[in-house]
């Protein structure tokens, strides 16, 4: 078996991100132990010694062509990708990478992943003819995803809706969980309302409801409000801001160093409020009642596909909804959160299934 080499927003210290990638190296090596995977990340020589890949980085152009013609399998992804609200520049690079990987002959896969936005004639129409012309396959995370492709004139790719790959991960084990609770100051046993903000524009004229929420979730619902940073050195502020607004005495706990210690954590939690998009993924993973503030349409749309909890949206969110809707959660019972939990697991085996396809069936073409 040849090679794959992986892509994406790797390397840059979003705990997010790196589950993405430790789930797929994961299901990769479930397919085959001894397969070979090279990684293009922004830390290279941190993303050898975590997952014992081969890595080349993000801009050394030479490495990754050269990746790319020992592959058989490229797979761009998860996460969202080919979307120009990050900037116009990430579009175009990730564009790029599917066509260069087509050029060199490999079998390209967007793996588990989102579309969109895209905003621009010029930009959309670049999308849809690169998909159209270079890709073999995509699995999506969400129906939402898979309604652009088809906007936007995406035909030629193989589309499965799948889910995002972060969910094939487990959680660490209970007394992981409990230790680190306990190192942050926080009884394992206790009753739990997490919350995981991210600064964003807009945020700032509704900080208020989500402070509403905060006390709420303490005075109403006794329970105790906690944060969790995902990527700590853009959200620690936004959980101070949060903290130091609410009357409620509140917890920002330890930065975490896992995905499967996130999810450890949120399995102790009695309801999870979240608009980090992978907060609310390692949520569902392990069946937690949650709530989303959808920034981003990935965030709404994931909820939908997976029925996995409410949704609110930020741009007109108030105190009182985001209330109802976290009372709402809490009477979701264990079956029901269980039967969510499974839900999304299962779809989510679909990436494997299209990468295992690719792997051990098609040839690389020359």
């Amino acid at each position: 078996m040849s090679g794959v080499l992986i892509c994406g927003a790797y390397g840059a210290g979003n705990i997010g991100d790196e589950a993405i990638l430790k789930a797929i190296i994961g299901t990769l090596r479930g397919i085959d132990p001894a397969v070979s995977i090279c990684v293009v990340t922004r830390s290279p020589k941190k993303t050898r010694q975590l997952y014992g890949v081969s890595a080349v980085h993000t801009f050394d152009f030479f490495g990754i062509h050269n990746a790319m013609k020992k592959a058989r399998l490229f797979i761009s992804g998860g996460g969202s990708l080919i979307q120009n609200a990050t900037s116009r520049r990430s579009l175009r690079y990730y564009l790029w990478t599917l066509r260069h990987a087509k050029r060199c002959g490999c079998k390209v896969m967007m793996y588990g992943c989102g579309i969109g936005p895209i905003k621009g004639k010029r930009d959309i129409a670049k999308a849809a003819d690169t998909i159209n012309t270079c890709v073999d396959a995509i699995t999506l995370r969400d129906r939402l995803s898979a309604e652009l492709l088809r906007e936007i004139g995406v035909t030629k790719p193989e589309v499965t809706l799948a889910a995002d790959p972060v969910l094939a991960l487990n959680a660490c084990p209970d007394d992981e969980a409990a230790q680190f609770l306990s190192k942050g100051g926080v009884d394992p046993e206790g009753d739990y309302a997490l919350f995981c903000l991210r600064p964003w524009q807009g945020l700032d004229e509704h900080l208020d409801a989500v402070v509403q929420a905060i006390n709420f979730a303490h005075d109403d619902l006794r329970l105790t409000p906690v944060f969790m940073t995902l990527n700590r050195s853009v959200d620690l502020e936004t959980a101070h801001r949060a903290v130091s607004a609410a009357d409620a005495p509140c917890v920002i706990l330890p930065a975490v160093t896992s995905a499967e210690l996130c999810m450890g954590v949120m399995k102790k939690m009695r309801l999870v409020v979240s608009m980090r998009m992978h907060a609310v993924l390692f949520a569902a993973a392990v069946g937690v009642p949650t709530v989303g503030i959808s920034y981003d349409p990935k965030v709404a749309g994931f909820m939908d596909y997976t029925d996995c909890g409410k949704c609110v949206e930020l741009k007109t969110l108030t105190g009182d909804e985001l209330c109802r809707c976290m009372v709402s959660e809490l009477k979701c019972s264990k079956a029901e959160q269980a039967q969510r939990m499974d839900n999304t697991k299962a779809v989510e085996a679909f990436n494997g299934r299209t990468a295992e396809r690719f792997l051990k069936g098609e040839r690389k073409t020359e």
